[in-house]
């Protein structure tokens, strides 16, 4: 003999986050000229991607930052070139994830080599230097203080200094 029992289950479906380190899950402003907060150069590598997926994620749905990801947000039918220096000069600051594979990327080079020479031009830091691994990092980014976050190194060391990077101008 079966029984049916009708249940009625009230789930609340707004997302709780219990973190208490985000100033606001409020799309930061942008300045007119700028589409983008921050522009990710990466080599695109199983491990690298993952970990850059990651934190884009956390910066646009936590802390409110746009970021531009190649994979993402280039459009197609364009040149890789044209893509990469929109995606550039139209972001406030370039994340540079140097890891063993991505000193070797053409384009991670060209990427941070376009950034670099944008601070030169504005006078200001745009490129924020992240080390994944230990690499030879290129001879004109060992002049810049990076953000460690090789493996072993608390994400609650290296996220702070990376939140307090981006709110510099």
């Amino acid at each position: 003999q079966s029984v049916t029992i009708d249940v009625n289950i009230t789930i609340d479906e707004q997302l709780r986050d219990t973190a208490v380190d985000h100033p606001s899950k409020e799309k930061i402003p942008l300045p007119p000229d700028k589409k983008f907060h921050i522009f990710v150069s990466y080599r695109d590598v199983e491990r690298d991607k993952l970990w850059v997926k990651k934190v884009i994620d956390k910066l646009e749905t936590k802390y409110g930052y746009t970021c531009c990801d190649h994979e993402r947000d280039f459009l197609p039918g364009t040149r890789v070139m044209d893509n990469i220096k929109d995606g550039v000069m139209n972001s406030e600051k370039v994340v540079v994830v140097f890891s063993k594979e991505s000193i070797d990327s053409y384009y991670v080079s060209l990427e941070a080599a376009m950034a670099y020479q944008l601070s030169l031009e504005k006078r200001k830091n745009l490129v924020i230097p992240v080390l994944l691994d230990d690499c030879d990092v290129p001879e004109e980014y060992k002049l810049l203080t990076y953000i460690d976050a090789r493996e072993g190194v608390e994400e609650t060391t290296w996220w702070p200094k990376l939140l307090k990077t981006l709110q510099c101008t």
